[in-house]
């Protein structure tokens, strides 16, 4: 899952700073100004991003605070706190507010269960000022170098007439007209871009919106607040359900690699209030993978040693 993002992350900036913004050789005709990698929407590369990025991350927390921490896993340390900031620069260049957003709440997540985690279980502990330190390290590392490549176009994305050009507050509103007239049951799966037009009929360039920039939203407005506010209440659920039982385990393979499924399912839940990431069939597919691995890890006996691939399988 790393190393896809990692192909994502450097695909996504060669073919922008290059200038190419292309796909294997197809022309990027809807892009945006930021980059992209194999995703033809930006917010959506940025989306795959910050799901992947944690567990680079949680890889390199889990082992600190261990004797000999810099000695026994300096290379991994190098090494994992380095695919953490190529992926954080390509979140930053795709210039998605949204992405740059839930990086950010990620990252203050991850610090916030760890510090809790570790006060309750050992007070007076240094691994919660390392963890800080090492997170601060990588954050700064990676402003300072967005800022060295050239910050001014992102800054304008966040400038107030751009805020306003996205059209996502009239779209919400919109939709909550919609979810309003079809509470129950939703307009069916699919069927957005056809019943918004009962709530906005005026597109003056013919212009047809597909989805509401919030997968909350969307969800509602289609399936109602049955089958909608049934697929909420489960991810919000199962994501509550793997923290508690993170919290309760003291494996460093559970504490990485579960922290880092956590985190990066925290970051796509952020960003889905202002996209439709999980519209896009790639970034799916990772959210319920995510779910599904924070699970295997929280579940492992603590003290056992990391699985193998064979007792993955099984």
């Amino acid at each position: 899952m790393i190393f896809a993002a990692i192909f994502q992350t450097f695909y996504g900036l060669t073919e922008f700073i290059s200038g190419s913004k292309r796909i294997f050789g197809w022309k990027n005709i809807h892009e945006a100004g930021g980059a992209f990698g194999t995703f033809i929407n930006r917010n959506h590369f940025s989306g795959f991003l910050e799901m992947i990025l944690p567990l680079s991350l949680g890889l390199l927390l889990a082992r600190i605070g261990e004797p000999g921490f810099f000695r026994k896993y300096r290379l991994k340390t190098v090494f994992f706190g380095a695919l953490a900031v190529v992926m954080a620069i390509g979140i930053f260049y795709s210039r998605s507010r949204g992405g740059i957003l839930s990086l950010a709440g990620s990252l203050f997540f991850m610090l916030a269960v760890f510090g809790v985690q570790n006060k309750r279980r050992e007070a007076g502990s240094s691994k919660p000022k390392m963890q800080a330190i090492i997170v601060g390290a990588i954050a700064l590392v990676t402003v300072l170098t967005v800022i060295l490549i050239g910050i001014k176009p992102l800054l304008e994305r966040f400038s107030k007439e751009q805020l306003v050009k996205t059209g996502r507050a009239d779209y919400a509103v919109n939709t909550l007209k919609l979810i309003k007239d079809y509470f129950v049951f939703g307009t069916g799966l699919g069927t957005y871009s056809y019943s918004y037009k009962m709530v906005e009929r005026d597109y003056g360039d013919g212009a047809v919106l597909n989805h509401a920039h919030d997968d909350y939203l969307e969800v509602l407005a289609e399936s109602g607040i049955i089958g909608g506010g049934s697929l909420i209440v489960l991810a919000l659920g199962a994501f509550g359900y793997l923290l508690v039982k993170w919290m309760k385990h003291d494996s460093p393979f559970s504490e990485g690699v579960g922290l880092g499924c956590l985190a990066g399912i925290f970051a796509i839940l952020i960003h889905s209030l202002s996209d439709f990431n999980l519209r896009i069939p790639a970034n799916f597919i990772y959210f319920i993978i995510l779910y599904v691995l924070g699970l295997r890890s929280v579940v492992i006996k603590s003290g056992t040693p990391p699985p193998s691939v064979a007792d993955i399988k099984k």
